[in-house]
């Protein structure tokens, strides 16, 4: 009986222990996996810290070494580079001098007699379309500019006009001041401006002038630029005497207004911007419209006449270049398909020496570098694999330590259970 009472105990026992065993055994095992991912993180985060420090510095290293064997390689390329130049430019030079010598004295009897023909030709219908088209600009413009003015003339007046209103009798007394010295100091810089823009326009459109004889696109071309070049520097020295004395007489002016001067000319420069602005605009549409008008008739006139004086030149020269062209390509092809050949044979010898002397240096330095790496990133790996087998240890220590009470607790509860249930008679 007592063996019988006693496996049955121990089966009961053996069950209720074997349960509870499972149970602490999965919490321990949680825990001992939530504690392992999270050093496993931080030793993680620390190795891709130290890689990439020691990366960064053996890009460093390797750069560093690239560009000194580099540098060599390039001073010797270089130097073989030009050394061999030199000696295909004397060989090229030398044959290219004998035949641009003889397409030289082709080329310049057949120019100069298609030349002089062309010349008299432009010259003539040049002198025709331009008086032309001289006239109608001027009195174009004479149209324009006398509508403008009328415009703005009656705009101005009727703005002056409200102006006067709005000043009081101490205003006036200070814009009279005022108006004389801004009309004494104008007219002066006016004057020393307008006899500088007649003197450097008088001269550029003298130059003009004398230079308008020969090819309209490439005089007009170096017009432009010199009238383009003058007309900026006397409008920088106008601006800078224009500002001198305007900021010299704002300044007294400044000093004279009152506030109720400042008020009423804010009203009145606001009043005059906006109908300068309205007239002026219209003003320019109808210059820009009238003169694109005028620019389309003279460029079709002076189109037209160049393309009939052009077909009748190309033709000319077309025939006798390309008789000549042949020629000298013929006599150039030979010579270059020769000296190309000899400055190859040159330049590949060169090449393959200087090629395997730099890809020698490249891979010994990269060796050394590459070896300097590796040292560098085994020592690091060591380093920290130490501290995160310091951390996985201490730590499962510590949790190995608490499951253990967790076990012997657990055990010493069920025992008592039991004792409690099968008493020891």
């Amino acid at each position: 009986m007592m063996t019988s009472v006693y496996n049955i105990v121990q089966g009961k026992w053996s069950e209720r222990m074997t349960s509870v065993y499972n149970i602490v055994q999965g919490k321990c095992s949680e825990r001992m996996t939530s504690v392992y991912n999270i050093v496993q993180g931080k030793c993680n985060e620390m190795m891709t810290s130290v890689y990439n420090i020691v990366q960064g510095k053996c890009s460093e290293m390797m750069t560093s070494v690239y560009n000194i064997v580099q540098g060599k390689c390039s001073e010797m390329m270089t130097s073989v580079y030009n050394i061999v130049q030199g000696k295909c430019s004397e060989m090229m030079t030398s044959v290219y001098n004998i035949v641009q010598g003889k397409w030289s004295e082709m080329m310049t009897s057949v120019y100069n007699i298609v030349h002089g023909k062309w010349s008299e030709m432009m010259t003539s219908e040049y002198y025709t379309v331009q008086g032309k088209c001289r006239e109608m600009m001027t009195r174009v413009y004479n149209i324009v500019h006398r509508k403008c003015s009328e415009i703005l003339t009656s705009e101005y007046n009727i703005v002056q006009r409200k102006c006067r209103e709005m000043m009081t009798r101490e205003y006036n007394i200070v814009q009279g001041k005022c108006r004389e010295m801004m009309t004494s100091e104008y007219n002066i810089v006016q004057g020393k401006c307008s006899e500088m823009m007649t003197s450097e326009y008088n001269i550029v459109q003298g130059k003009c002038s004398e230079m308008m004889t020969s090819e309209y696109n490439i005089v007009q071309g170096k017009c432009r630029e010199m009238m383009t070049r003058e007309y900026n520097i006397v409008q920088g020295k106008c601006r800078e005497m224009m500002t001198s004395e305007y900021n010299i007489v704002q300044g007294k002016c400044s000093e004279m207004m009152t506030s109720e001067y400042n008020i009423v000319q804010g009203k009145c420069s606001e009043m005059m911007t906006s109908e300068y602005y309205i007239v002026q605009g219209k003003c320019s549409e109808m210059m820009t419209r009238v003169y694109n008008i005028v620019q389309g008739k003279c460029s079709e006139m002076m189109t037209s006449e160049y393309n009939i004086v052009q077909g009748k030149c190309s033709e000319m020269m077309t025939s006798e270049y390309n008789i000549v062209q042949g020629k000298c390509r013929e006599m150039m092809t030979r010579e270059y398909n020769i000296v190309q050949g000899k400055c190859r044979e040159m330049m590949t010898s060169e090449y393959n020496i200087v090629q395997g002397k730099c890809s020698e240096m490249m891979t010994s330095e990269y060796n050394i570098v590459q070896g300097k790496c590796s040292e560098m990133m085994t020592s690091e790996y060591y380093i920290v694999q130490g501290k995160c087998s310091e951390m996985m240890t201490r730590v499962y220590s510590i949790v190995q330590g608490k499951c253990s009470e967790m076990m012997t607790c657990v055990y010493n509860i069920v025992a008592q259970y039991h004792l409690r249930q099968y008493p020891i008679s």
